[in-house]
């Protein structure tokens, strides 16, 4: 299945590359391509297998400069996939009131490297802004870990394992 993983860190701290291999060998089993960026203190993955995956699934798509989208799944409309046009409204910026006229199910990471600038916002310690978007019903999970110097976000819970100290599993959890 296609998915993505997106981590990036704080304070200016580059991304730990074992942990980094190690989830993205985790994305890859099954036959899956991977491709991947770096930005700083971000790194962003796709991957997705040679068959059976939605045109546009499991791809880094760059629809402006300055801008990756890794994008899961597909958008709809009566004449067919227009998932283009999903991914141009997600990595331009669109408001709630577009993102929730997109139909289909799919989940995106987008990054945006303006030099630490979202509109009129500065952002945090001057690093890449991440957004992530998932479609109003949330077909596709997207798993969420922050640790004390990493965020990660991936539509593959074994890609987020990597990146907790001491991950374990409660039995008693529902």
């Amino acid at each position: 299945m296609a998915g993505w993983l997106v981590v990036w860190s704080s304070g200016g701290a580059g991304v730990d590359p074992a942990r980094w291999d190690r989830a993205v060998a985790a994305a890859a089993r099954h036959g899956a391509r991977a491709e991947g960026w770096e930005g700083g203190s971000c790194r962003l993955a796709a991957w997705r297998r040679d068959a059976a995956e939605f045109p546009r699934s499991g791809r880094l798509v760059r629809p402006s400069p300055g801008v990756v989208v890794a994008w899961v799944g597909q958008c709809l409309e009566d004449q067919g996939d227009v998932s283009d046009r999903g991914v141009t409204a997600v990595g331009g910026n669109a408001d709630a009131g577009t993102l929730a006229g997109l139909n289909g199910p799919f989940a995106a990471a987008i990054v945006r490297d303006d030099r630490g600038r979202r509109g009129d916002r500065p952002q945090p310690m001057g690093g890449p802004a991440v957004r992530i978007v998932l479609d109003r019903h949330r077909h596709y999970p997207v798993y969420l870990h922050r640790g004390i110097a990493v965020t990660v976000a991936s539509t593959e819970l074994a890609c987020v394992i990597p990146w907790i100290a001491e991950p374990r599993i409660s039995r008693e959890a529902s």
